[in-house]
């Protein structure tokens, strides 16, 4: 079986309370039989334009506020996402001293928006935005009203604003 890897690098910045600017690489990859000279018959250009895309979305940006908390394995899945419709078998990450492989296994693209707002809404809460982080963590719970972690996050932000009524109802 034959593998092709396509990586490019960004910059951006993380960090709760001590912002710093880490650069990151993304490497993509695509497994299967060599088909008309590619692997899987897929020419790479495309594919190579797609994940430029997603990266100048995160190039110098404050990663907190696209993919939740700012760890490689979120990073995966956000770029593993916004590849769905290409057949990646795995996203590795490497920046901040380590290196993280995620795989198409490891995500549901059916719920995973409501999953990367949950993990928006908790980084927002964790800097003490907690309006912002009621809205957020409203709007994951719209987009899956079963998601039990979603009521309890927003329980626990209308908690610190001392809505002791509103916490009740989403615990």
């Amino acid at each position: 079986m034959a593998r092709l890897s396509i990586r490019e690098t960004f910059e951006a910045d993380h960090g709760s309370f001590d912002t710093r600017k880490i650069a990151y690489t993304v490497a993509i990859y695509v497994e299967g039989e060599i088909k008309n000279g590619f692997v899987r018959g897929l020419d790479s250009l495309p594919l190579r334009q797609a994940l430029l895309r997603v990266i100048s979305s995160l190039e110098g940006k404050y990663l907190d506020n696209i993919v939740g908390r700012t760890t490689n394995e979120h990073i995966g899945l956000y770029v593993l996402h916004q590849l769905r419709e290409y057949p990646i078998s795995m996203v590795r990450i490497s920046g901040d001293g380590h290196d993280v492989e995620v795989y198409s296994s490891d995500i549901d693209h059916t719920i995973y928006q409501a999953r990367l707002l949950y993990e928006r809404a908790r980084s927002l809460l964790y800097r003490d935005k907690t309006d912002d982080a009621i809205e957020v963590v409203s709007e994951a719970i719209g987009s899956d009203p079963s998601f039990a972690l979603a009521y309890n996050l927003r329980g626990r932000c209308q908690k610190t604003k001392e809505r002791w009524d509103l916490a009740l109802t989403d615990f």
